[in-house]
């Protein structure tokens, strides 16, 4: 058994022996433990010893300490595999599309408030000053910043890839237009648990989503439910599609652009999530048999979903998860609130990497029969499914490549994060 189980059965025991009162004792929030002197006679105990049996029991404990979800490791940047190929324009696009949204933030505010390794907002501002007139961007990040391997305590790391997805549709339910594209439904409440506990750093970047009925917060709508009918009261239809399919994955693409029976089209992004865990529904097919691991692509899973239109709602609604849309002028915007550079935005888990940090990624291009891809991109977006230390989604943009690309890209590898220098 576990050092922490012992460590806590002593304490309720030593309670037990001490008290002839009914007491409460709470570990860790994990359960309560209630313990009582039913004779209300003291039994017997050497108190002596009590604290002698402590002491050795934390020691024995002191010796098996759990690893860290993450570790931020100094690294050289001129080790980096592909380093030294100056970067191009467009990585000072990304940047300085993020530069953008940090010169609205306070300046003596942390970038993120559990890591201040990641600096201030002011620091992040003078720097982005500096990149502007900055000829070179390799000069620029080798002069300016300081590089840090993210280590996972898991070991685990994934690269996967997204796209802009581009669909048909109308403004109007009619002929073949029949799958709605939701914008924020009214009833639609979002909590941010760090305004409610600001002192737990556990809560940040958490939110609680749901519904209020009567005097109770209850969880919002399921996609079993939405596609059933719950919403259509409470939500504006964007737009029609005429494909169920197409609409399922712009919603774990993120947003897209609609081609308009008129020719015009119609950007569409990313407003808001019913709060619901993302379930991959290609995982839910191999477990099944219904497709192995060796040939899972989203190609090969859009193949079969129109394959097999029988099970299309049985399969679509084992993810409960559901992204309601806002129209756009331009796109595709990150939810850090900027249009996404293909091949330089990565869509990261901002716990541990925030929003506008350079980023350094080294991993294999699955389509490409794992060709290297190294190089520098911008954290400025994040997914349902992008969930750990090291675990980045890579824009690859729009068009029939960016979707191969991205349809097939599943690999391991590293991640880097550049840190302003003297922090």
């Amino acid at each position: 058994m576990s050092c922490f189980f012992w460590r806590s059965f002593y304490l309720a025991q030593l309670s037990r022996f001490a008290c002839t009162s009914d007491v409460h004792l709470r570990f860790h929030g994990l359960r309560q433990i209630k313990t009582s002197s039913r004779s209300g006679l003291r039994p017997k105990f050497n108190s002596l010893l009590a604290p002698i049996c402590f002491v050795l029991l934390l020691a024995g404990c002191a010796q098996v300490q759990p690893k860290p979800e993450v570790l931020y490791q100094k690294s050289v940047m001129q080790n980096l595999p592909g380093w030294g190929v100056p970067e191009t324009a467009d990585v000072r696009e990304a940047f300085a599309k993020s530069c953008e949204v940090f010169e609205k933030k306070d300046p003596h505010t942390a970038l993120h408030p559990q890591q201040p390794i990641f600096g201030t907002y002011g620091q992040w501002q003078n720097l982005c000053a500096a990149a502007v007139v900055s000829p070179d961007m390799t000069a620029f990040f080798e002069e300016n910043f300081e590089l840090y391997e993210i280590i996972s305590g898991s070991g685990n790391s994934l690269f996967t890839g997204y796209y802009e997805a581009s669909l048909k549709g109308s403004a109007k339910k009619e002929g073949e237009y029949t799958t709605p594209l939701y914008g924020l439904p009214k009833n639609h409440l979002t909590a941010r648990l760090d305004e409610f506990f600001p002192n737990s750093p556990e809560f940040h970047g958490k939110q609680l989503i749901g519904r209020v009925v009567g005097q109770k917060i209850v969880p919002y709508f399921d996609r079993s439910d939405i596609d059933g009918g719950a919403i259509e009261k409470d939500a504006e239809v964007l737009v029609w599609v005429n494909d169920e399919v197409d609409a399922f994955f712009l919603q774990i693409q993120g947003s897209g652009r609609v081609e308009m029976p008129d020719g015009s089209v119609q950007h569409v992004g990313y407003a808001g999530a019913n709060g619901h865990p993302y379930v991959a529904i290609g995982k839910y097919l191999i477990d099944r048999g219904d497709l192995t691991k060796e040939e899972m692509s989203m190609q090969r899973l859009r193949a079969w979903l129109k394959d097999n239109p029988q099970r299309q709602r049985e399969v679509l609604e084992q993810n409960p998860s559901y992204v309601f849309f806002t129209k756009k002028e331009d796109g595709p915007y990150g939810a850090h609130g900027v249009v996404l550079t293909p091949g330089r935005s990565l869509a990261v888990d901002r716990k541990f990497t925030p929003y506008g940090v350079p980023v350094f990624v080294d991993t294999t291009l699955t389509a490409q029969q794992g060709q290297p891809f190294q190089k520098m991109l911008v954290a400025q977006d994040t997914g349902g499914a992008i969930r750990g230390p090291v675990r980045g989604d890579i824009f690859f943009g729009y068009g029939p490549e960016a979707e191969l690309l991205s349809g097939f890209q599943n690999a391991p590898g590293k991640l880097y994060v550049m840190l302003p220098k003297g922090n």
